[in-house]
């Protein structure tokens, strides 16, 4: 009986050991997936911000002129005649 008792302890303590063993690595392989998660997105996030301010930089007006043109034009009663105004002058400060 005394070694019934001890041969079941130890294969206790190897199927702890083996439990332990597994969870250690799906602990480890978890934090990887993590960071490769966490750089990708980073990744993502970058390459959308940059694309965004390039297009803007490239293709749209400058705010600057936009928000001197409606100040210019805030005058106007009526918005068609207020965005005809800022249409304008945007226009004039466009090089050709």
């Amino acid at each position: 009986m005394n070694n019934r008792t001890h041969s079941s302890e130890a294969g206790r303590a190897r199927t702890r050991r083996a439990t332990i063993e597994i969870e250690i690595s799906l602990d480890k392989t978890a934090a990887i997936r993590t960071v490769a998660t966490a750089a990708l997105a980073v990744a993502i996030a970058v390459g959308l911000l940059s694309g965004v301010t390039i297009l803007f930089q490239h293709q749209g007006t400058p705010w600057a002129h936009v928000a001197a043109a409606e100040l210019a034009c805030s005058s106007y009663g009526y918005v068609s005649e207020r965005e005809t105004c800022i249409r304008d002058r945007l226009a004039l400060r466009k090089p050709a």
